[in-house]
């Protein structure tokens, strides 16, 4: 692409952009829309580390219990 056509998107870009936060109820609306999905977001990835960290030490308890009774079986 060249430079000019860069440039041109760029402008035709910004130019929807301020058409589209023209107005206050435009505003307000991207503001909700943005209070709404940062805390949904956050909780997301919260939740995803939490279930990841647990999944690992049920699989860590499942490795040492099963190694446990193998253990054992060969002791026997």
């Amino acid at each position: 692409m060249s430079q000019m056509t860069v440039s041109s998107s760029i402008n035709t870009i910004r130019d929807i952009m301020a058409q589209l936060t023209s107005s206050v109820a435009t505003k307000l609306i991207l503001a909700m829309i943005i209070v709404t999905l940062l805390p949904l977001a956050l909780l997301g990835v919260v939740t995803n580390i939490t279930s990841a960290n647990a999944l690992r030490e049920q699989a860590g308890e499942s490795f040492a219990d099963h190694a446990a009774r193998t253990a054992t079986q060969i002791g026997q």
